[in-house]
C-alpha cells in the first residue's frame, strides 16, 4: 500500500503509476520492482505471508563504489530483523 509519494512499479513486464492510497498485490515468485517518481520520499507498507522471505534481486541501485557488485539473494527474518546473504542472484 502506498502511504505517500508517487511510484512506478513493474509487474510481469507491465509498468503502472501508483500513488497515495493505491494497493498493489504481487503474487509470490513474480518478478517486480518499484521506483520513486515523485519529489518527496516514497512511503509504503508491505505485507508478507511469511516472517522469513527469500529475495532474489534482479537489479540494484548501487551505492557509490559498489557499481560492479552483482545483485544478491538474501533471506530476511522480519520478526527478528536478521538476514542472511546467500550469494549472487
Amino acid at each position: 500500500m502506498i502511504i505517500s509519494g508517487a511510484a512506478r512499479y513493474s509487474l510481469e513486464g507491465e509498468t503502472h503509476e501508483v500513488g497515495s492510497g493505491d494497493v498493489v498485490f504481487i503474487p509470490a515468485g513474480v518478478a517486480h520492482g518499484t521506483a520513486n517518481t515523485g519529489e518527496e520520499p516514497l512511503h509504503l507498507h508491505a505485507v508478507f505471508s511469511s516472517r522469513r522471505v527469500r529475495m532474489e534481486m534482479l537489479d540494484r541501485n548501487p551505492a557509490p563504489g559498489t557499481e560492479d557488485d552483482p545483485p544478491m539473494t538474501t533471506i530476511y527474518d522480519f520478526a527478528t530483523g536478521d538476514f542472511e546473504v546467500v550469494g549472487p542472484s
